[in-house]
């Protein structure tokens, strides 16, 4: 794909087990991006006296509903606590041809499967029509 590492400016963590965070320290290390994770997750990451591997650098901490624009596009991350204290999901912006859809990484999946509330009607895009139910 021809890809540069070093035009990485930014890494969403969804969650902060060490699984999921393992080459976070060796990205800000050797290319300098910034790293967002959720207030209650890089609390976990710090208090965790058994994280396997490098621990990340604190850097940037996500809030609920905060935006990330890349371009033309803007992200929107959700705190969905349930797997980890802070997990986030994600709506992200993908285009087909012409049309631009709207793709969502839950974090938590009893998030996207239970009533409804201002964060599952953003995340299933019923926040105007009545909710559509959730592929499993």
């Amino acid at each position: 794909m021809n890809l540069d590492p070093a035009n990485i400016k930014c890494v969403i963590l969804t969650h902060g087990h060490a699984d999921h965070v393992g080459g976070a320290k060796y990205l800000q290390d050797t290319f300098k991006p910034h790293v967002m994770l959720s207030a209650a997750d890089w609390d976990m990451i710090e208090n965790n006296q058994n994280f396997r591997g490098p621990k990340p650098v604190r850097d940037m901490a996500v809030v609920d509903g905060q935006k990330l624009t890349l371009g033309d596009e803007t992200i929107t991350l959700f705190v969905t606590p349930g797997h980890t204290p802070g997990g986030l999901s994600l709506l992200i912006p993908v285009k087909d041809g012409g049309t631009t859809h709207i793709w969502r990484r839950c974090g938590e999946a009893r998030v996207c499967s239970s009533a409804p509330t201002s964060t599952t009607r953003a995340l299933d895009g019923s926040a105007t029509s009545p909710r559509k139910p959730v592929p499993t």
